[in-house]
């Protein structure tokens, strides 16, 4: 997928009101600081493409805690990493409703770790 194809973050969480496209995985990513951040995608989207997108969309209020590229990045869900390929639906994240993704980052991290 192109990443300009990809939906523009929305920082604020949805309330229980609101309505959630049902055609997109809503994805609010959680910091061990408690910083959080919702981002909409849809089910065919990568991890790979998800991390590409964080990275080039990083919230403001996070601005210390930035990684220089996506290899600084891992996504924990349900106690799991989970791996680049997959894509949101491989990875059980499902479509319609919220789901919170930890993100374990390091600054400064340019090549792959594992």
């Amino acid at each position: 997928m192109d990443q300009a194809e990809l939906p523009l973050q929305n920082k604020e969480e949805l309330s229980p009101t609101e309505t959630m496209d049902p055609s997109l995985s809503h994805v609010t990513l959680l910091l061990v600081s408690g910083k959080r951040a919702t981002f909409h995608f849809p089910s065919t989207s990568t991890i790979i493409e998800l991390k590409h997108h964080v990275l080039d969309n990083w919230p403001e209020d996070w601005a210390t805690d930035k990684p220089n590229s996506v290899y600084g990045l891992k996504f924990v869900h349900l106690g799991k990493f989970l791996e680049e390929n997959l894509t949101l639906k491989e990875a059980k994240i499902p479509e319609g409703q919220q789901t919170v993704i930890h993100l374990k980052h390091q600054k400064g991290r340019s090549i792959r770790w594992f």
